[in-house]
């Protein structure tokens, strides 16, 4: 099932952009474009004799990869804006702002796929890998004349800088992989080089640089994902929150454009219905034989969500759905309602990754009892069983990569480990 409204712009995070194409033979062709706002990172203007010499781009690689094994050489192309970025809103997986279909420049880079995921793990001392790119020099020049010249406040005000220079885009031109960058690093700046000049001779060699981020840590950079389905079994699942269960029992869990698997518990209350009285001792959701492989590495952690029996997510502040679920080992959000984890509550319940069972799991024994104690209201059905979980992604999160985590639906099993207490009604 597709779902919606997931961030990927750089608010609260630490700087974080995709760019890349792969292509996925189960879910699809995935193809990421991101999107920059600039500004200057100081409002001087350039002594009066500067000449322009050329202008250059480079931006941090924050160590993501995904769809590539091995060593890569990557090419994207640069565009200008046509149209700003809103500054006053935040910046979803489908939005997009155009851009001149004519390149500024191409950016290069080679990467090695070990290498990435080696300083990935790091907390310090990693590598700078940087995208690096040649701009056209008329592009150069009108960023060199506002700094010259600071006409009608273009470089000293930010929102006529935004006016005048609208952002970049940075788009791939292969699809032979997706790579993180990390715009708000001291190294991701567009770099304008020129001289001085004295006596007729060059004096300084110099730079002005223009920056992905304010004052603030935020600029609104986002990233635009897309997946193209058409040549998969999932081609019909085109709407979001429409579920459907293909023939060949694929699940899968998707970063960037998002998808989730929905769990039905029926199962679940098929067996519990029989029993009066029950004490579950121990409820481990389990999924197996996943298939995590080198360059398409699964997700380390999933999450459980609940799902309303329309395919939407249960909302806290809808009165309905808040009374419906305060009977249940729920924590919320402000927003959506999770498993609580036994450990922990307020916590998430997190299906983690075994790389050597090559299965996820997670322990929710708290929550299936509760399940067990709401199924009825006196001697009647509850009417507003919770039925359904979606299993969404967590880290890497959805706003921040394009990993996927793909299963069969008969690898899915809840185990649970029960009392039946006598005259029970059930033999224990």
């Amino acid at each position: 099932m597709l779902i919606d409204s997931i961030i990927t712009d750089n608010l609260g995070t630490s700087g974080i952009n995709l760019i890349g194409a792969y292509n996925d033979a189960q879910l699809g062709k995935v193809r990421t474009e991101s999107f920059f706002q600039m500004q200057p990172a100081s409002t001087s203007k350039l002594d009066a004799s500067a000449v322009y010499d050329s202008t250059t781009l480079q931006l941090r690689l924050n160590f993501y990869s995904y769809g590539f094994p091995g060593a890569q050489n990557m090419q994207f192309n640069v565009h200008e804006l046509t149209d700003t970025i809103n500054n006053y809103k935040r910046q979803y997986y489908n939005y997009t702002v155009p851009y001149d279909p004519a390149t500024l420049g191409e950016a290069h880079i080679l990467v090695d796929y070990d290498s990435l995921k080696k300083n990935q793990a790091l907390t310090s001392g990693q590598d700078t890998f940087l995208l690096k790119a040649r701009l056209n020099d008329a592009f150069g020049t009108k960023l060199f004349n506002i700094a010259y010249n600071d006409n009608n406040s273009e470089l000293s005000d930010a929102k006529k800088f935004r006016t005048a220079v609208k952002g970049i885009a940075i788009t791939p031109t292969q699809d032979n992989g997706v790579l993180g960058l990390n715009p708000t690093n001291s190294l991701s700046k567009l770099i304008v080089h020129y001289h001085t000049m004295e006596n007729g001779a060059t004096k300084d060699t110099l730079q002005k640089s223009f920056v992905f981020v304010d004052g603030a840590l935020y600029a609104p950079n986002f990233t635009n994902v897309t997946v193209n389905r058409g040549a998969t079994e999932l081609a019909t699942l085109t709407q979001s929150y429409q579920s459907m269960a293909p023939a060949s029992g694929l699940r899968a869990v998707q970063s960037g454009a998002p998808m989730m698997t929905k769990l039905d518990l029926s199962g679940f209350y098929a067996f519990a219905d029989t029993i009066d009285k029950l004490v579950i001792n121990s409820a481990e959701l389990v999924i197996d034989n996943v298939g995590s492989s080198a360059g398409s590495e699964v997700h380390t952690d999933l999450l459980l969500k609940v799902v309303n029996n329309n395919d939407q997510f249960m909302y806290a502040r809808v009165t309905a759905d808040r009374e419906a679920m305060l009977r249940y080992y729920l924590f919320n959000d402000s927003r959506h309602y999770y498993v609580n984890s036994d450990a922990s509550s307020g916590t998430p319940v997190s299906l983690k990754y075994n790389a050597d069972d090559d299965r996820f799991s997670g322990f929710m024994t708290l929550f299936v009892q509760s399940l067990f104690n709401g199924r009825n209201t006196g001697d009647a059905v509850n009417e507003s069983r919770l039925r359904y979980l979606g299993i969404n992604p967590l880290n890497p999160a959805s706003g921040t990569s394009v990993t996927r985590t793909t299963f069969n639906a008969n690898n899915v099993k809840l185990r649970i480990f029960y009392t039946v207490p006598a005259n029970s009604g059930a033999t224990p």
